[in-house]
Parts: C-alpha cells; sequence; structure tokens
C-alpha cells in the first residue's frame, strides 16, 4: 500500500598500511522515501595502533518528508591495525540495540514476515525478541493461500496490529464488547512480557486496542485505588453480553422466580457463593466485577506493568486520558461519517454516489461498521488521519470499492444504478474474506 525505506547500521573495518597514525572519514548518508523522513548520523571511529585511543566525527544529514518521521543511525565503525602484525590494536564499546528503548528515537528497519492464519503466534514470537523495540519494523504478510500479499509500510503494520488484536481476544481473552486477558498454560511470563511490548508498539504506530477492558488497563498503569466502584460496575456492564446485563437488571427491579432463576445461571458461571436478592444483588456484581476485571487479571497486569516500566514508556498519563481515549476511538455510525473528508461533488453522478455512501454508513450494523473501517483505514477504530473520498468515472478504477490504508483514502465510481446495487457491492466486499489482503502495492 505505501513504502519505506531505513538504513541499517553498518560496520566498516579498515587497516592503515602506512605509518598507524589516526585518521578519520566522514562519510553523509542518505536516504529518500516518499513516506518516511529519516535523520540519520553518520559516526567514523578510527583507532590508533599507538595509543589505542578513539576519535570519532558525527556529520549529520537530515532529510525532510510530508509524512512520517523515523530517525535512524548509521555507525562506520573503521578500525586502523598495523601492516606488520595485522593485529587489532584497539577495540570499541557500543551500546547495542538490546538496550535501546523507542523513547531513543534510534529506530533501525528490520523486515518481518507474519502469516495470517498463524498472526498471534508470529507477532508474539517476534516480540520476544529483546531487541525488538529498537527496530523500525516492515511487515510482510503471507496469506491463506501461502502467497505474500503486495504492500508494505504503515498501513500493512496497523493491519497486523488489529489483525492480532482481533485474534487474541478470541484466544486469550474472555469478554464480551470490553474483554480482559486469561492466563493460560500455553502463556508463559515471556510471551506475556511479548503481548505487552506489542501494546507499545502498537499505540505508537496508532493503533490500541480499546476491546481490552479500560478497567484493566487502569489497574495496570495506576492500580486499583484509582478506579471508583461506579468505574467498576460499568465496566462489568461493557464485560458480559447486553443480554446478561438486561437479566441482572429486571431481577434488581424485580425480584421473581423467573428473573432470579436466569440471574442464577448467569451468575454461576462466576462461581457465585451467595444467595442473591434484590437488596445484596448489587453489591455481588461489585464483587464479582471486581473478580473478573481486576483479580484474576492481576498476574497479567503486573507482568505488563513492568514492560511498561522498563521500556520507560507511558501509554497513558492519566485516568482521565484512558478514559477519554476511549470514548473518543470507540466507533459509530456518527462518527465515522463525520470522519469523512471530500470535495464538493460536480455532477448528479458524484451527488448519488456520495449520498449512497453515508446512508450506507448510517445503516450499519456495528460489526460491518468495524469491517468497513478494517477495509479502508487497516483501524477497528476512530484513527487520527480523516478517511479521504474519492468518486471518479467508470473508467477510472477497477469495478467495486477500492480502499488505500496508508492515507487512508476510499475510491468509488460515479455509475452506481441505484442504492441497493452500491450496498450489495460494498456488502459483497466487506463479507468477503479476501477483502482484507492487500493486492496493489
Amino acid at each position: 500500500m505505501d513504502s519505506a525505506a531505513a538504513r541499517n547500521t553498518s560496520f566498516e573495518y579498515s587497516t592503515n598500511h602506512v605509518n598507524n597514525q589516526l585518521s578519520s572519514l566522514i562519510a553523509p548518508a542518505s536516504i529518500e522515501d516518499s513516506t518516511y523522513s529519516t535523520v540519520s548520523h553518520n559516526t567514523s571511529l578510527v583507532a590508533s595502533s599507538s595509543n589505542d585511543q578513539l576519535l570519532s566525527s558525527i556529520a549529520p544529514n537530515s532529510i525532510q518528508d510530508s509524512t512520517d518521521s523515523v530517525v535512524s543511525r548509521n555507525t562506520s565503525v573503521e578500525l586502523a591495525a598495523s601492516s606488520s602484525n595485522d593485529q587489532l590494536l584497539s577495540s570499541i564499546d557500543s551500546t547495542s540495540i538490546h538496550d535501546l528503548t523507542m523513547d531513543e528515537e534510534v529506530l533501525v528497519a528490520k523486515s518481518a514476515t507474519i502469516h495470517r492464519i498463524k498472526i498471534v503466534e508470529d507477532l508474539i514470537e517476534l516480540f520476544m525478541d529483546h531487541s525488538i523495540m529498537g527496530y523500525n519494523l516492515e511487515f510482510h504478510v503471507i496469506d491463506a493461500r501461502g502467497k505474500e500479499e503486495k504492500g508494505i509500510g504503515i498501513g500493512v503494520t496497523r493491519d497486523v496490529f488489529t489483525s492480532f488484536w482481533n485474534k487474541f481476544g478470541v484466544t486469550n481473552c474472555t469478554g464480551f464488547a470490553e474483554k480482559v486477558p486469561i492466563v493460560r498454560h500455553t502463556m508463559t511470563k515471556k510471551h506475556w512480557e511479548a503481548v505487552g511490548k506489542i501494546l507499545i508498539y502498537g499505540k505508537k504506530i496508532g493503533y490500541f486496542p480499546i476491546a481490552i477492558s479500560s478497567i484493566f488497563i487502569t489497574h495496570t498503569l495506576f492500580g486499583e485505588e484509582s478506579i471508583s466502584e461506579a468505574d467498576v460496575i460499568d465496566g462489568f456492564w461493557k464485560f458480559v453480553s447486553p443480554e446478561d446485563k438486561i437479566c441482572i437488571e429486571e431481577f434488581m427491579l424485580k425480584d421473581t422466580d423467573e428473573s432470579r432463576k436466569r440471574l442464577l445461571q448467569i451468575l454461576g458461571q462466576f462461581q457465585l457463593h451467595t444467595k442473591p436478592t434484590s437488596e445484596n444483588v448489587l453489591g455481588l456484581i461489585n464483587e464479582i466485577a471486581f473478580q473478573e476485571l481486576i483479580q484474576k487479571p492481576n498476574y497479567i497486569a503486573n507482568i505488563f506493568r513492568a514492560v511498561f516500566y522498563k521500556c520507560n514508556k507511558t501509554i497513558f498519563a492519566t485516568v482521565e486520558s484512558i478514559q477519554n481515549f476511549y470514548l473518543d476511538k470507540a466507533p459509530t455510525n456518527r462518527k465515522v461519517i463525520e470522519h469523512l473528508s471530500y470535495r464538493e461533488p460536480e455532477t448528479l453522478n458524484q451527488r448519488n454516489t456520495l449520498d449512497y455512501l453515508i446512508k450506507f454508513l448510517r445503516e450499519l450494523s456495528k460489526a460491518d461498521l468495524l469491517r468497513f473501517l478494517t477495509f479502508v483505514t487497516a483501524l477497528d477504530l476512530i484513527g487520527e488521519d480523516k478517511i479521504l473520498i474519492n468518486i471518479v468515472p467508470e473508467k477510472q478504477t477497477p469495478r467495486g470499492p477500492l480502499s488505500r490504508t496508508c492515507v487512508p483514502s476510499l475510491t468509488l465510481q460515479d455509475d452506481y444504478e441505484s442504492y441497493n446495487v452500491f450496498e450489495q457491492e460494498f456488502k459483497d466486499i466487506l463479507n468477503s474474506k479476501y477483502a482484507y489482503s492487500f493486492h496493489f502495492g
């Protein structure tokens, strides 16, 4: 979808065959790319055969670009040795990438291959590497048929993280609208540390999984003392299904044999040991919510907290910033429509197509709305960038909606016969499992 380039770290070794004296060489580095702006520092270090001392010269070379910025350091190390003994006369102690964090903005390009059918396993394995936070990752995705998808860059990266959390939520979490991670025998401490780093890296590139319970995240970052009983109850309503919430509220309003039977079925899954009554049910719900959202995932929260501290990364500064983020990023039909950016239609056909799109978005179910966002932006939440809408004549694009997630943008033809035709074509796209692969470079 878009392309990115960054220069790797290189090491050069040279031998001085003349006089074993110090010399230094400064070579500016230049990187040009359509997506990222790279600042490259080229450092030349030369060792003397007479005194084993290092001299270094640094020549910065900056390149600016209109889209993203990445800082890359290109280090060239030259070691001068005597021609008589051909031995290395000095050594260089440098900070390894293992010790770098993203806050230091040392981002070296690293290519990573991910398989869609095992994206959870592949990404966790990748982030188990201690040095991974010092890289600018460029993902190559292998589809279910074993073929590499076209496209590279930020759109692909966001798609990888969105897909990861969607599948991770199914296999390693429990809950409905908001989920909490669960302890499993296949997930060791190292696995959970990798997931913590995935959270950090995802936030950096514009994705944070709002399907993970905000109460769990708040507890992880600020402790349980920062969470009120009202917040815990609210988090529990998002944790259980809407139908279960209705049944619990019905019992609160009126204690009948039927409502009690349904309530016991719901609360039985949480190992309830107290007989519920209309007087104590709210207290029981608060205890169960605390158990499910804070106590049970506490082992995982402790690991995440340690990872955040080690990486010196603050994902959210305050409890309020978490609440505001979840509120702002949660997709609704109205929010998505307001997130569109388009020119005023110049023809009747363009006006009709734009009206069809707005009507289509207004009527989408929540599940289809998330599919639409994923198809167009590679995110299942409201992103930072507006969605650019292009409406073009029929012959300027392949038939059907065409999205580019790096911008993000959506290109539509202007020749739809009716809204029904538009709706059917778009729903066919959203329901196709191949619609979320990258087919254009």
